[in-house]
C-alpha cells in the first residue's frame, strides 16, 4: 500500500512539475509569442487584400460574391480588429511601467502569462483564418433582368455583346466604337452604359453626349465629364482643370 501510495505521489509530483515548466515557458516565451502574433496578423491582412481584390474584380464583372467569402472578410476583419485592441492595450501598460521604472522592479508576470497564452491560441487561430482565405473562386455570374429604358433590347446582339466583354476584361483600358454615320452608334453607347451601370462593372459611369466630328468641342466634352463627377471647375484655370480631373479620375473606377 505504501508503494502504490509512493508511486501515485511521484506521479503527482511530475505532472505538477510539467504544469510548472510550462507556465513558466510561457512567460519566457511572452516575446516571441506577440512577435509571432503579429507576423500572424501581417499574413491575414495580406490574405485578406488578396480576396478582396478578388471580390472587387468580380463586382466590376457584375458576378455576386459567394456568401461563406464575405463571411470570412467580417471575420478577419474582428480578428484583426481584436488583436490590434489586446496588443495596443498590452503595450500602453508597458509604456506606463516605464514611465514609473516599474518594470525593472516587479514586472506583472501574470499579465504576461494572460496575454502569451492568448497569442498561442490567436497564432492557431489566425493560422486557420488564412487556410480559409484561399478560394478556388469568390463569385459566380449574376443573372437578372434587365430593367430601364433599355428593356427589351436584345442584349445577345453581336455588337453590344462584344463591347460588354471587353469592358469586363481587366487588362482593357480603351473600348472603342465606329461606324458610318446613322447606324445607331450613340444608342448603342447609350445601352452599353446603361448595363454597365447595372452590373456595376465601375464605379462611375459617365457619359459626355457632346456629338463626336472630326474637329470635337473638348471644351464642351470636359466640361460634361467634370459635370458628371461632380467638380466646380469655372473657376480654375486650364492647366488647374486638367488636374482637377486627372487627379479625381485616378481614384475612382470609371467608365
Amino acid at each position: 500500500m505504501e508503494a502504490v501510495i509512493a508511486s501515485v505521489g511521484e506521479k503527482a509530483d511530475e505532472l505538477a512539475f510539467d504544469l510548472i515548466k510550462r507556465e513558466i515557458t510561457c512567460i519566457l516565451n511572452y516575446k516571441t509569442n506577440v512577435e509571432n502574433l503579429r507576423d500572424g496578423v501581417d499574413d491575414l491582412k495580406h490574405a485578406r487584400q488578396r480576396v478582396q481584390r478578388s471580390v472587387d474584380a468580380a463586382k466590376r464583372k457584375g458576378e455576386e460574391i459567394y456568401s461563406d467569402v464575405e463571411k470570412w472578410l467580417s471575420m478577419v476583419d474582428d480578428k484583426i480588429h481584436q488583436v490590434a485592441a489586446a496588443i495596443k492595450l498590452e503595450e500602453e501598460q508597458e509604456t506606463t511601467k516605464e514611465r514609473y521604472h516599474l518594470i525593472r522592479i516587479s514586472p506583472n508576470f501574470m499579465s504576461r502569462y494572460q496575454l502569451s497564452k492568448k497569442a498561442e491560441k490567436e497564432v492557431e487561430a489566425i493560422a486557420e483564418l488564412v487556410g480559409k482565405g484561399r478560394f478556388e473562386s469568390v463569385s459566380h455570374p449574376r443573372f437578372r433582368p434587365v430593367k430601364g429604358y433599355y428593356k427589351g433590347i436584345d442584349s445577345r446582339t453581336n455588337a453590344l455583346d462584344r463591347v460588354l466583354e471587353a469592358l469586363r476584361n481587366d487588362n482593357s483600358y480603351i473600348v472603342g466604337v465606329y461606324g458610318m454615320g446613322g447606324l445607331g452608334m450613340t444608342n448603342l453607347v447609350k445601352k452599353v452604359a446603361a448595363l454597365a451601370k447595372e452590373e456595376q462593372l465601375f464605379d462611375e459611369v459617365i457619359m459626355g453626349m457632346a456629338a463626336v466630328t472630326r474637329t470635337p468641342n473638348v471644351e464642351r466634352i470636359r466640361d460634361q465629364i467634370a459635370q458628371n463627377l461632380g467638380l466646380k471647375i469655372d473657376e480654375a484655370s486650364l492647366d488647374g482643370r486638367k488636374v482637377l480631373m486627372c487627379d479625381r479620375l485616378k481614384k475612382t473606377d470609371c467608365l
